[in-house]
This record gives C-alpha cells, structure tokens and sequence, in this order.
C-alpha cells in the first residue's frame, strides 16, 4: 500500500516542477526499506522526465517571445532609420553614416529573426516565403554595404562572389515554389509572390555577378548609386513585412504586398537619375 501511496502523491504534483522535486526526494527515503521499490523508481523518473519536459517548453517560449520582441523592435528601427538615411544622403552626410548603419545593423537582426521564425513553422507556405525574402533583403543590404567598402579599395572577394550564388539558387527556389504552389492548388496569392520576388531575386543575383566580375570598370559614382538602390530596395521590403503585419483583414492582399514597391519606387528613380546628373557633371 505504501508503493501505491507514494506513486500517486507524485503523480498528483507533477504539474508543479518544485513540488514534484521535494516529492521526488521523499520517496527515495523509503527505497532501502520497501521490497517494491523498482516501481517507486520509476514513478520517480517519469516525475523527472516531466518537469524536464516542462521546463523545455517554459524555455522555448520564452525564447521564442524574446525572438518576436527583438524583431519588432528591429524593424521599427528600419522604420526610422531607413528615411532619415535616405533624405540626409546629400546634404547632411555624417547623419547619413550614423543613420545608415544603424538601419543596416537592424535589418540583420530583422533578417536573422526571420529566419528563426521560418525554423519554428518550416512546413506552413507563408514562412517559407518570409524565408525567400529575409535572403533576397539580406543580400541587398549586403551589397549596399559593399558598394561603398569596394568603391573606397576596388577590392572584390570569394564572400561576394559566395553570397551572390546563393541568392540566385533562392530565386530558382522561389521561382519553383511558385509552380509547386499552383499545381497543389493553392491560393493564387503565392504563386503570384513567389513569381515576382522570385524573379526580383533573380535579377539582383545577375546585377551583383555583373558588378563584382569588373568592378574597376565601374566609376565611384555608379557604386554610389548601387547602393543607393540596394538601401531602398531593402527599405521597401521592411514596409512592406510592416503593412502586411498591421494590415491583416482589413487591407486586401495585393495592396499589402505590392503598394510599398509602387510607392517607393519614383524615389528609386529619383534618387538614381540625380546620382546619374552628377556622373554627367
């Protein structure tokens, strides 16, 4: 009767870590002195197996919510920091430096949080987009950063040659998605997605072979306006992850993805044809 008492008093407080745990200890007392131990033993470690299995829960969400946090507050910073680098590209340059690597250093974490995200959720089509466009913008900030360093030296290495070979195996992978996702019969939003970004991607993986194959035929200002496009470029992607976050029911799909790129696009053009005049100049 004993064996059976004790088996289910520690069955009982197993939802409680800290109690299970004094429990635990209580029944090893009896063990030297009860024939029907083995079954007190066991009693006792699936008690540890379940506080172990409780505090791993408790820690992954904890993580997981510390995960979200920062990537909120990261793409906020994107959000701040983006056009005030855009708008202080010209006149006021030492708040351009400080601006434009503070939305560089936040749109790592945003991508990096990203992808996290994309390993909690790997089988949901969503993530697996939010997957092709955390690289597609983590490989514009990163040649809107090499331009400036590559304008400065001339100097090209394997790593640009390296990350501009994955991001066209993600375009082709974007791309494949795509006709995977209408032939499943999936909602058109996808397909379509995955096409335009697909092919977005695509482009910037040919622009950067391109430019990094000849960089010294390339003039100062032609990388000043490469990265000028690329920070824009990965501007309007964090408006976009922001709207479609915001948005949810209330603002229909095509206008959550496709309005920031309609919108921002002139101040591509803009920017491009004044960096354009002064290479005339």
């Amino acid at each position: 009767m004993l064996t059976r008492s004790v088996k289910i008093f520690v069955i009982a407080n197993f939802q409680h870590p800290i109690s299970a745990l004094h429990t635990t200890k209580l029944t090893l007392q009896y063990t030297f002195f009860q024939p029907l131990s083995i079954s007190i033993d066991i009693c006792v470690i699936k008690v540890k197996q379940l506080i172990f299995n409780t505090l791993n829960i408790e820690i992954m969400s904890t993580l997981s919510l510390l995960s979200v946090i920062i990537h909120v507050v990261a793409g906020t910073t994107t959000l701040i920091a983006g056009p005030i680098a855009i708008f202080t590209n010209r006149c006021y340059i030492r708040v351009h430096k400080v601006a434009g690597m503070a939305f560089f250093i936040a749109m790592n974490v945003v991508c990096l949080t990203a992808i996290i995200g994309y390993f909690k959720q790997p089988d949901k089509v969503f993530y697996q987009f939010l997957l092709g466009i955390s690289v597609f913008v983590y490989g514009a900030i990163l040649r809107g950063i090499r331009c400036i360093q590559i304008m400065k030296d001339k100097q090209v290495f394997w790593f640009d040659f390296a990350y501009t070979g994955l991001l066209g195996l993600f375009g082709f992978w974007m791309l494949g998605m795509a006709a995977w996702n209408y032939s499943k019969g999936m909602e058109m939003i996808f397909p379509i997605l995955f096409t335009a970004f697909g092919s977005l991607v695509l482009k910037d993986a040919f622009i950067n072979f391109r430019t990094f194959s000849h960089p010294e035929r390339i003039q100062k200002m032609e990388w000043q306006r490469l990265h000028t496009m690329s920070m824009i470029g990965a501007m309007i992607a964090s408006t976009t992850a922001f709207l479609v976050n915001v948005g949810g029911d209330h603002i229909v799909w095509y206008i959550q993805w496709f309005a920031p790129t309609i919108l921002m696009t002139p101040l591509q053009i803009y920017w491009s044809r004044k960096i354009k005049k002064t290479m005339v100049a």
